[in-house]
Formats: C-alpha cells, sequence, structure tokens
C-alpha cells in the first residue's frame, strides 16, 4: 500500500476561504480557493490553490528525484487525487482567452 499523501495542516499550507457555492457567471467559470490556476505572473502565483499545491510538490521533490519513471507518476497521481479530494474539489483551471 502506497504512503497516504500529507494533510494541509502538516505542510503548514494556511485554511484556504470558504467558497461559494456558485462556481460561474454568465458561463465563465469562478476560481475558489482550493483550485490550480495555470499561467505566470503574481496573481497565480499568490493563489492559495498554487500555494497549497506547490507545497504538495515541494513536500514530495525528493522522493519525486529519486524515483523511477512508474513511481514519479504515482507521485504525480496522489498530489492531483489530494487537490481534486478537496471540498469542494479543486480543479487545474487555464485562462481561456476571448477572441476579439
Amino acid at each position: 500500500s502506497s504512503p497516504s499523501p500529507p494533510s494541509l495542516a502538516s505542510l503548514n499550507v494556511p485554511a484556504p476561504n470558504p467558497s461559494p457555492r456558485q462556481t460561474t457567471i454568465e458561463g465563465h467559470i469562478i476560481p475558489h480557493d482550493h483550485d490550480v490556476l495555470s499561467g505566470r505572473g503574481a496573481s497565480v502565483n499568490s493563489h492559495a490553490g498554487n500555494t497549497r499545491f506547490r507545497a504538495l510538490c515541494f513536500h514530495k521533490k525528493s522522493d519525486f528525484d529519486g524515483a523511477n519513471h512508474a513511481a514519479k507518476r504515482r507521485i504525480a497521481t496522489e498530489i492531483v487525487q489530494v487537490i481534486t479530494s478537496l471540498e469542494p474539489p479543486g480543479r487545474f483551471l487555464k485562462r481561456k482567452w476571448d477572441a476579439t
């Protein structure tokens, strides 16, 4: 059996703010604190979900660096499962730019 992923409390990651039930406005997704946002810049870097994601990755880095391909896939899957098992579930989002 594989070891269980670390708890968020053990990673010293601040608890997320409660998220609104509404996840879309006029067809646009509203990211919440559990979501991981793809992109660059301060707004993406400081997003709570990205901070949590980086902490999880850092926690697993030494195991990942010494792992074979199969183990690396397992570690990456564990990290994704931690994010998607949060309540509400975290999502991995990429901004879709409007064509204007």
